[in-house]
């Protein structure tokens, strides 16, 4: 009858055994803590960067708000000036005007811009059409006027223009005709490679 061979010869390869044994399962625990303890440490790192991400929108929020607030007081300074003048008036009709200058350089700062209309031709993307108008001599598709002004907001559009544009489907644009017609010049082997 056949009989295995004996893994070991001796007591002591025996023993070397268990010992690698044991020092490897020693070291999958190390790996399993470590692996652990990275874990933990990605978790509140996630955590601290979305509560630090937050915050930050807060303050940037802040800072606009606070630019806001010398806005806020001329508007109560005319509003208290109206109301012991009796009313309107060119000077509450100027300082009006004055405010709406200070707020729109503040929204020009923070990154906000107007979509231009006027004399533009309508633009789906940035435009919105609210009515439509005939109109004698004006090509379709063009903006008549506008009814609520539109704005970007770092290159984004935030809202967009409320316009009136006479209807019809606007003339074609005319494909640029080249001025000369570029020959094909076909090079000897020597000329082409890398230099």
């Amino acid at each position: 009858s056949w009989e295995p061979e004996p893994l070991f010869d001796s007591n002591r390869q025996k023993g070397e055994a268990v010992g690698i044994v044991e020092s490897l399962q020693q070291q999958v625990e190390n790996l399993r803590t470590q692996l652990a303890r990275s874990q933990a440490d990605f978790a509140n790192l996630r955590k601290r960067s979305r509560d630090e991400q937050a915050r930050t929108v807060i303050y940037a929020n802040e800072s606009l708000v606070s630019n806001l607030l010398p806005v806020l007081d001329d508007f109560w300074r005319a509003l208290s000036t109206n109301n012991e003048n009796g009313g309107g008036g060119e000077d509450f009709a100027e300082g009006m005007r004055m405010i709406k200058d200070r707020f729109g350089k503040i929204l020009e700062q923070e990154g906000l811009e107007s979509v231009t209309t006027e004399g533009e031709r309508f633009d789906p993307f940035v435009h919105e059409a609210v009515l439509t108008r005939v109109e004698e001599g004006v090509e379709p598709g063009s903006i008549l006027e506008e009814c609520q002004a539109g704005y970007l907001f770092q290159g984004r559009l935030l809202r967009a223009a409320q316009v009136v544009v006479v209807p019809g489907k606007p003339p074609a644009k005319k494909k640029p005709t080249p001025k000369k017609k570029i020959k094909k010049v076909e090079k000897e082997e020597s000329d082409v490679g890398f230099k």
